[in-house]
């Protein structure tokens, strides 16, 4: 049976649509201001892994102040103290939810940890892994520039990681 060429550049022409449609739901997705806001999150959780505090400081804005009085100036101390405390740090984010209305955002989110405590490696004794979960975590950012910073956070105990 002879070959239809009809049907081959039809199914070859489906084919390639579908691939740009996917590439431009990625691009939308990505570029975006909900894209960025989902990279800003991703960096802070690569930040908090990679126990750097600068990088993790980077997501937040000057303004930042949260229900506990917690501001910009103390991120620092408390990203240096906790990555101090621990090591081999794992963060998941799940549950993404993000509103946005103008230059502001809403996400909630669940939050999973684990880290080593750091004093306990290199004992006889096998050393000792925390965890914790946040649900529900509320995450405020504004648009500055171009860029989208965290300005306040709620359900997030920043302070459970210096006790």
């Amino acid at each position: 049976m002879p070959r239809q060429k009809g049907a081959v550049n039809w199914k070859t022409l489906a084919v390639i649509g579908l691939v740009i449609v996917a590439i431009w739901i990625t691009i939308g997705r990505f570029s975006g201001d909900e894209g960025k806001i989902r990279k800003q999150i991703k960096a802070a959780e690569q930040a908090i892994e990679n126990q750097d505090p600068f990088a993790f400081l980077m997501v937040f804005s000057k303004d930042y102040e949260d229900e506990k009085m917690i501001q910009f100036g103390v991120i620092f101390k408390l990203a240096q103290t906790a990555f101090g405390k621990y090591d081999d740090v794992d963060v998941d984010v799940s549950n993404v939810n993000i509103e946005i209305k103008g230059d502001s955002a809403t996400v909630t989110l669940d939050i999973w940890g684990e880290a080593t405590i750091a004093s306990t490696k290199g004992k006889e004794t096998m050393p000792v892994r925390e965890g914790f979960q946040e649900k529900d975590s509320k995450i405020m950012f504004r648009k500055e520039g171009s860029k989208w910073l965290i300005i306040s956070s709620k359900n997030i105990r920043m302070a459970s990681a210096v006790r």
